[in-house]
């Protein structure tokens, strides 16, 4: 419930969802009774109350989804680190699942700008020329930075999905080494052998990982233009 010039970060990442014509209602998946109280009264808003034990998002959302899954075959995720989310992103990624009939795990990336490719606080990953993820990283594996990397290193956006199904086996499957050295959710889908597809969309706005990225965002709202 981190205030952002007057808000919740997380209100701020509910409305903009709830921007794109795609998204109809937002769930908002907590194990926290002050973010319930707040977001309980909101439209087009259900909070499902969940586990503290959870060490990841999709982990939390996985238990969300046993709960509505009659409902649902697919669940499109946006972390609550995402306050500047583009709701036209929100709605570009939904229509490229509409037409992929053949996969269960999607993340979207965007092109790497400034030193995103050393900063440790952003995830990015190695893109195979199918769209596959092949591989997540914080620090760099290769020996030396070029700039021909660009087209297949992307930036890990904090919007993914899955169909209900594959999220609910995955999260009842182990923790994965590398998940858990790197601290990257999205491993424990490649380190099972699984395939995670990538959807390239614009460049976005920062997320809130560190209190520089918060200071960007905050010029950013005081700045729109």
């Amino acid at each position: 419930m981190l205030d952002i010039c007057g808000l919740p970060m997380l209100e701020r990442v509910r409305q903009q969802a709830l921007k794109a014509k795609h998204v109809s209602e937002v769930y908002i998946a907590t194990c926290d009774d002050v973010i319930e109280e707040f977001f309980s009264h909101q439209k087009k808003t259900t909070v499902i109350r969940t586990s503290d034990a959870h060490k990841s998002g999709t982990s939390r959302c996985a238990e969300a989804i046993k709960k509505i899954s009659n409902k649902y075959t697919h669940l499109v995720l946006v972390q609550g680190d995402e306050p500047l989310i583009n709701p036209d992103h929100i709605d570009k990624f939904i229509e490229s699942i509409k037409i992929d009939n053949d996969c269960f795990a999607w993340n979207a990336v965007s092109d790497c700008e400034g030193d995103d490719v050393t900063d440790i606080s952003v995830v990015k990953a190695v893109i195979s020329k199918p769209q596959k993820i092949m591989y997540c990283f914080r620090v760099p594996p290769f020996l030396a930075i070029k700039k021909d990397h660009a087209g297949v290193v992307k930036k890990m956006q904090g919007l993914m999905a899955f169909t209900s199904e594959y999220l609910i086996e995955l999260c009842n499957s182990d923790v994965g080494i590398i998940e858990l050295s790197e601290s990257i959710e999205q491993m424990r889908i490649l380190e099972r052998g699984d395939s995670l597809t990538a959807i390239n969309l614009p460049i976005s706005k920062p997320s809130v990982n560190t209190e520089a990225d918060l200071i960007k965002v905050i010029n950013i709202l005081k700045n729109p233009n």
